[in-house]
């Protein structure tokens, strides 16, 4: 699939997936039980996976075409960071509903996701 058709058709999922959350979000309770809290996180997930990944990857086509890099690793390292902090900000969002976040579990997921970065990185290296 060519670039153009595989961003084209990210851009259009983004704008269906922040469709779908103003959907939910503007339509049901979040008192209405487990379906409502977990459609509003998952099309929460989606919305700002597409997003992360399509600004993430603007991002990196823009020094792509001064260094001279390989697009297949741009992408793969933009859909790793995004799906790493959008599965952050949804474990937060989902303990803060539970009223459980705290500073402290908040600095242990962040390492988290950073080591689990770091551990892709340099995986990645040596193969």
């Amino acid at each position: 699939m060519p670039l153009r058709q595989y961003l084209a058709l990210l851009i259009l999922s983004a704008a269906f997936s922040w469709a779908m959350w103003f959907w939910v979000f503007y339509y049901f309770q979040p008192e209405g039980g487990f379906l409502h809290r977990a459609l509003f996180f998952v099309t929460l997930f989606f919305s700002v996976f597409l997003t992360a990944f399509l600004v993430n990857f603007a991002l990196r086509l823009i020094n792509f075409y001064k260094k001279n890099k390989i697009l297949g690793k741009e992408l793969n390292l933009s859909f790793q960071q995004s799906l790493a902090f959008s599965l952050l900000l949804l474990v937060i969002l989902i303990l803060q509903s539970w009223r459980v976040l705290t500073w402290w579990n908040t600095l242990l997921l962040l390492a988290a996701v950073i080591i689990w970065q770091f551990l892709l990185r340099f995986s990645r290296n040596f193969n």
